[in-house]
This record gives C-alpha cells, structure tokens and sequence, in this order.
C-alpha cells in the first residue's frame, strides 16, 4: 500500500475528489487504484491481530493528531512524506504538539505511514445512509446504491452504523469488524476513536486529521460529505492490487 507519492521528502496530496484521486492511480497503470474498503477493512485486521486491541494511539503513539497552532499547508498540519521510514520497524509513532511537532510527527504501522493523522483518507467503494453499501471495482456511482452490494456481517444481517455520533462501542462481527454498532465507546475504551456520520448517502473519510486529538486513530470513520467534497485536510491513498491469474 502505498500514498498518493512516494518520494521521501515530498507532500501527501491534499484537497482531492474521489474522481481526482481516481484518475492519480489510473495514471499509474494497470492494477493501480484509490484504496477501497477492503484494503482499509484487511490493515484493520492485521492491527487487531497484531496488538489485540482498537486503541492504536494507546499502544502506537499519537502521531500526527494533536498539533495546534499551524494551518493546512505543507510543513504544518500536513507532513512531508518518509518521516516514519526512520523508524525502520513494524511500527513506531511521534508527535509533538505545536509548531515542532510539524516537522516530526509522523505515525508508521506495518510500513504504512500515517494511517491515522495527517490528513484523512477518503475511502473508495464504501457508500453509507447508516445502511452500509460497498462495491468490488470502479467504475462508483456515489450518488446511487444501485449497483452496491448491502454489507453484511457474519449471519448475513445488514449492517446498520449508528445514527447518533460519539466514540466507537461495538464493533460490528464479520466483515464489519472495524466499523462501529453503536456509540457506547470512550477515547480509550472499546474501540477508542470517534465516529461521525452526517445525513443522506455518503463517502468515508478514514484515520482522522492532525488536529482531530484523541479521537483519531485506524478505526476512526467519518461520514460527513459526498464523493465530491474537497479541503485542504481531505486526501487520498493508492495502492496496487496484483490481479488474480
């Protein structure tokens, strides 16, 4: 898995559209892609299996979630690729909140820098209306569930997200695990990052942002816009996926 760029010292990609992002991996070639839920869904896993447990930030570190002070531009909310390569392990994390904290924070699990903090990560081929929806390849319509499959968990029931906001309880059983049933969850409990969900049909962001704190994190999820919102704290993530024979 890898950021939209990959050359140390360059920026993550900021203030993309779902299609932008789209386009920056067709760029690349055959097997290149926005990453889509099942890639975020199996980084998931490998975290629980792992470090048996949601509250990444507990265990890891920080990261790139709590700076005050800067502003959504390159060496400041958002960070210069390759600062977790230092790290050269499984995982490591450093934050330091204000202005020296934008030069150094970074979080790295697995090779993968900055799953939570820095900027969020759009996720493709999941749609939501607290009824989940997803789909196996591009092209998405964002707009419709036509053409999606209902998400489902390990009895075949479809899953509902909760329909209020707060710091993820439950996790759904199946392949829902990383995604919440319910609210009931604190900073550091349960599964220890906040979920947001706005009303009507929409795209998630995942991971949270360098100023979202304590409710940042891998199983941070938000649902607050279409697949045509942008901000300067709204990026995306490619990866490449080796077809099957």
């Amino acid at each position: 898995v890898y950021p939209v760029t990959t050359r140390t010292g360059d920026w993550g990609h900021a203030s993309l559209t779902t299609a932008n992002t789209d386009s920056l991996a067709e760029a690349r070639g055959a097997g290149w892609q926005q990453a889509d839920f099942w890639t975020k869904h199996w980084e998931r896993c490998l975290l629980l299996v792992g470090w048996a447990g949601y509250n990444t930030q507990g265990m890891i570190g920080n990261g790139r979630t709590a700076l005050s002070g800067g502003a959504w531009t390159n060496d400041s909310y958002i960070g210069r690729c390759g600062l977790g390569d230092v790290a050269s392990g499984r995982f490591a994390a450093n934050n330091t909140a204000g202005s020296a904290g934008f030069l150094t924070a970074y979080s790295q699990i697995l090779g993968i820098e900055n799953p939570y903090g820095d900027v969020w990560e759009r996720v493709a081929s999941l749609i939501s209306d607290h009824a989940v929806y997803v789909k196996g390849l591009p092209p998405y319509n964002y707009a419709s569930i036509a053409g999606w499959d209902r998400l489902t968990d390990h009895n075949g029931a479809g899953i509902n997200l909760p329909t209020s906001n707060g710091y993820a309880g439950t996790p759904h059983s199946g392949l829902g695990i990383v995604l919440p049933a319910d609210v009931t969850g604190g900073s550091t409990t349960k599964m220890a990052d906040y979920f947001y969900q706005d009303t009507g049909l929409r795209v998630f962001l995942v991971g949270g942002n360098a100023d979202r704190g304590a409710g940042a994190g891998a199983f941070c999820w938000y649902a607050h816009g279409s697949a045509a919102t942008t901000g300067a704290a709204v990026g995306g993530r490619l990866c490449f996926k080796k077809l099957a024979a």
